[in-house]
């Protein structure tokens, strides 16, 4: 499972007439001061932005914070990091 899900799930509550996972990604939205849908795009992809990587944004640190230290900010970095070299070798 990726983490990125994992820390939606925990964050999850039931919104009537939206997706269980729904105020999940509203509530790291909101931590990480994006949309819904960037949260949305992370999922899609299985890792955060390459800007995690490189220091332009610190979203591992505020999903470590939501989730109550659940999910581990250096979890969420190597496996960022892991997935990128996935996509740079095919």
């Amino acid at each position: 499972m990726f983490l990125i899900r994992k820390a939606v799930s925990l964050c999850s509550a039931s919104i009537p007439g939206r997706p269980i996972d729904w105020g999940g990604k509203i509530t790291i939205a909101r931590a990480c001061k994006v949309t819904p849908q960037a949260v949305a795009r992370w999922l899609k992809n299985g890792h955060l932005p390459r800007t995690e990587l490189t220091g332009e944004t610190r979203y591992s640190a505020a999903i470590a914070k939501i989730t109550q230290f659940k999910v581990k900010e250096t979890a969420l970095l190597r496996e960022t990091k892991s997935r990128f070299a996935q996509k740079l070798s095919s």
